[in-house]
């Protein structure tokens, strides 16, 4: 699967109020753009965490950190989902 670059404007503090390096800021918003496709419906997580190539249990965390629950999906989707984890 190939790669994609995207470049992304934002003020110059943005960096010294994040209190992170312009590779932790990119790497956090690229989870963050995942995290948001998981939120909508869009992805799985077990999708998101390969996509992102992390751990599934890493992926997980990363949501509890932003206090986005695994289990806002129906019975099916859970299923399908701990299967996958498997």
């Amino acid at each position: 699967m190939g790669k994609l670059r995207i470049a992304v404007e934002m003020p110059e503090d943005a960096l010294a109020i994040s209190q992170l390096s312009r590779r932790a800021a990119g790497e956090e918003m690229r989870r963050l753009f995942f995290l948001d496709l998981v939120r909508q419906g869009r992805l799985s997580h077990a999708k998101a965490a390969e996509l992102l190539d992390i751990s599934l249990a890493e992926f997980l965390a990363f949501m509890a950190r932003h206090h986005v629950s695994p289990f806002a999906f129906s019975e099916g989707e859970l299923e399908r989902e701990l299967e996958r984890a498997r």
